[in-house]
């Protein structure tokens, strides 16, 4: 199906839907906030200057069979930046056909870090009023208390709210972040993962990491080992099944390889846990209809734009509700 039918469902859609209940990330917002003008097309820009770095430097590592479950048949995906997205034909899980060598050549320049410093001073407030409230409230239905580990923690605007309800710790391996948000919140962050003693933590989060290692499967086994029977584990991660994949695909502004390795729907996410996790919770929520929207304004498609921006919040509840949106989370239980 092309987008010009596709996008006779959205308005399908939003006439048919009636909003009883708005999703909570579908609230009303600044889209052109969210995506500024060029949005996509800077994004692009940076990523091909990233694969260009890498390639001259230590290369690549390619990848022979799914990570998630060893398959080695597969369909191509998506083209994105010299790099070919695959899909498993056994467990569906996306996945780069080429890792740069060195990760750290993808993450560790000055352009990368000023970035996420930039990014935290200037969205902190809102990314803690919008997100973290939202997070700590979903974790507090599993866990009320008890010593929480944010694994990736960044520039700790989550820890910085969770602290008020967790006895809190952060694990982040690139050094200059851990050192900023140490220095920041005075907590203890950790860029080694054997710091930690097995059966430590109640609660660990994972919020867009696991798209970002080159095993998912040794992560999962880290993450079994430093939890307590009984405590759980929250991941979000990308939805490649979702309404704003299948519409905009190597457009899509999650789909940025070397950056993110794998893409992963409720089945491979289910493949991944080996160790004895339980799945306990699955939902996903996004912001398709704000990225598609961006994608057609900024290549002249104003009409449908506008329908778009106008039926915001009608169609992204719609979606985030079929399951279908842009993001995933996950609880896991250990037995």
């Amino acid at each position: 199906m092309d987008n010009v039918s596709k996008r006779s469902i959205f308005f399908d859609i939003a006439k048919s839907t009636q909003l009883n209940n708005v999703s909570p990330l579908a609230k009303q917002i600044d889209l052109n906030e969210m995506r500024p003008e060029g949005f996509h097309q800077n994004l692009e820009t940076g990523l091909n200057k990233i694969n260009d770095f890498v390639s001259s430097k230590s290369g690549w590592i390619s990848v022979l069979s799914c990570p998630i479950c060893g398959e080695n048949s597969f369909d191509k995906w998506i083209e994105k930046c010299g790099n070919t997205i695959r899909r498993c034909k056994k467990c569906t899980h996306g996945y780069a056909s080429r890792r740069p060598k060195i990760i750290s050549e993808a993450y560790e320049n000055e352009k990368q870090i000023t970035a996420s410093f930039e990014t935290y001073q200037e969205k902190r407030n809102y990314r803690i009023e919008r997100f973290a409230t939202e997070r700590v409230d979903l974790l507090k239905k599993f866990k009320n208390k008890g010593k929480l580990l944010d694994f990736g923690c960044g520039t700790g605007w989550f820890l910085e709210y969770a602290c008020n309800h967790y006895n809190v710790t952060g694990y982040e391996p690139t050094e200059s972040l851990a050192k900023f948000t140490s220095d920041l919140l005075k907590i203890k962050i950790e860029r080694n993962l054997s710091k930690f003693k097995n059966n430590s933590f109640d609660i660990i989060t994972a919020f867009d990491v696991i798209e970002h290692v080159t095993e998912p499967r040794k992560t999962f086994q880290d993450y079994f080992r430093l939890l307590k029977n009984d405590g759980i584990l929250l991941i979000y991660t990308p939805n490649a099944n979702s309404i704003g994949f299948d519409y905009m695909k190597e457009h899509q502004n999650l789909v940025i390889p070397p950056l993110h390795l794998h893409y992963f729907n409720k089945k491979s996410i289910e493949e991944l846990r080996s160790t004895p996790l339980d799945l306990i919770y699955f939902k996903t929520a996004g912001f398709d209809v704000g990225d598609i929207y961006a994608y057609e304004r900024d290549n002249g498609n104003k009409e449908f734009a506008q329908f778009l921006y106008k039926n915001y919040q009608t169609l992204q509840t719609f979606f985030d509700h079929k399951g279908s949106a842009n993001h995933l989370r996950a609880i896991f239980r250990k037995n």
